[in-house]
């Protein structure tokens, strides 16, 4: 009997200690103790000598307990304090107010910082590094070097020393990034408007090239933080807007645009228009659906992947010159964007998630390829190693897709009626309805 007493009261006090849950001491949630040396600095206790810790922990009632941590010689002594929610949300607002004003950098969403370095980082080692010196027409081969090595180190630590204190969202690192890549180009097509590629002079290109990538990167940075731009949405309109540019360059060359001024001009006042338009696409498209980063992933890899199948399908076709194969890219990238967009409507993808279905696809289009040299090994055919390759990257996307797809969380979809179709169900086993019809409430 004394036994079972016993071990009545060791459960109920495990379960009296499992009920408390730890919560946090500030407005934003971000701090759960409050250490020795952060105490030494914001002095919160200055009445607990020997103060070590500070935690606080929420009750089933709905009160708290603050638990402070204290060393008394050899001992350690822990004093609870009880506090209501009204004193817990006062307490908090004086935490944070410390905080924010002996750490401005800790209140600051930084989310999108690595991001944003390492994205600069790469700028600096695969254009900076070398724009540089050619931009000051540098000719010893030493000192352009020299000039490279430092401009790429320094495309490190210097983005990493002047983010420190200052917001970078996941939205506003991705426009930036945008602007820093698209900025080249963008300067190159606002060149050729004015002049053909004969009249251009090197060094004036690369140098106008790395000045518009920086204050591209820069005002974009400003209007992610100013708009409240998403890391999906940011990354959604970033891959509208290179793709934009393509289709532009493409209606270009489909027009007829070669080497004189006029063509050049085409070029450039094509691509600058279908950047831009295509970033505004991007921007209606991220407005209309939620998308999260790993969905705009997906969305850029499938038009990609549309591109390609459709150009491997004329190519396997054997059918068309290059205008034709030029055209079949615009309608496959376009058709490629569309089925992202509704693939993504109703389903919110991790960025893990986007790359393990961008592996099924490049896997399955290897797999094709595979199967091809296999079945011809001696006797190479252009046309069939394009079909077999754009079938097996097709197919290995809707694979992956029907593995992965039950662990996917849904999306919160607007109210109303829609008309939906399903056509990867063409793949079950089962039979399975191809439309349905839906009322979202």
């Amino acid at each position: 009997m004394v036994f079972r007493c016993v071990l009545a009261t060791m459960a109920l006090s495990i379960s009296a200690l499992a009920s408390d849950i730890q919560s946090p001491l500030d407005v934003n949630g971000k701090i759960m103790v409050i250490d020795r040396s952060t105490e030494n600095r914001i002095s919160l206790f200055p009445d607990k000598p020997g103060f070590r810790e500070a935690r606080l922990f929420r009750l089933e009632d709905g009160s708290y307990t603050l638990e402070i941590a204290l060393d008394s010689g050899n001992n350690l002594l822990r004093d609870r304090i009880s506090m209501s929610a009204t004193s817990v949300e006062a307490f908090r607002i004086q935490v944070s107010e410390k905080i924010a004003r002996l750490f401005p950098q800790s209140s600051l969403d930084q989310k999108g910082r690595n991001r944003l370095i390492n994205g600069i980082r790469v700028l600096s080692v695969g254009f900076y590094g070398w724009a540089l010196p050619a931009s000051f027409n540098v000719q010893n081969g030493g000192v352009a070097g020299g000039m490279y090595l430092v401009t790429a180190g320094t495309g490190f630590f210097l983005p990493l020393w002047m983010s420190r204190n200052y917001p970078i969202t996941e939205g506003s690192a991705e426009l930036a990034l945008y602007g820093g890549y698209n900025g080249i180009a963008h300067a190159i097509l606002l060149q050729t408007s004015f002049m053909t590629w004969e009249r251009l002079h090197s060094q004036t290109v690369v140098a106008t090239s790395m000045a518009m990538s920086m204050a591209e990167a820069y005002y974009l940075y400003r209007a992610g933080l100013g708009y409240g731009i998403s890391g999906g949405q940011g990354r959604t309109m970033a891959a509208a807007g290179e793709f934009g540019l393509g289709i532009g360059l493409a209606t270009a060359f489909s027009a007829g645009a070669s080497g004189d001024q006029r063509s050049s001009r085409a070029f450039g006042l094509c691509g600058l228009a279908g950047s831009g338009l295509g970033f505004w696409a991007g921007q209606k498209l991220s407005a209309a659906q939620s998308y999260s980063p790993g969905d705009a992933s997906l969305f850029r890899f499938i038009g990609g992947l549309g591109a390609y199948t459709s150009v491997s399908a004329l190519k396997a076709s054997g059918i068309g010159g290059e205008k034709a194969l030029v055209n079949a890219g615009v309608i496959g990238a376009v058709s490629g964007l569309a089925f992202g967009h509704w693939l993504t409507s109703d389903r919110d993808i991790s960025e893990g998630q986007a790359f393990l279905l961008g592996l099924g696809a490049t896997s399955g289009g290897l797999f094709g390829l595979g199967v091809a040299y296999i079945a011809r090994p001696n006797n190479f055919n252009n046309r069939m190693f394009h079909a077999a390759s754009a079938i097996g990257a097709t197919t290995g996307l809707g694979i992956t897709w029907r593995i992965i797809r039950d662990d996917l969380p849904s999306a919160s979809p607007p109210a109303g009626i829609g008309l939906r179709t399903h056509p990867l169900n063409l793949l079950s086993a089962q039979p399975a309805p191809l439309i349905t019809i839906e009322a979202r409430i």
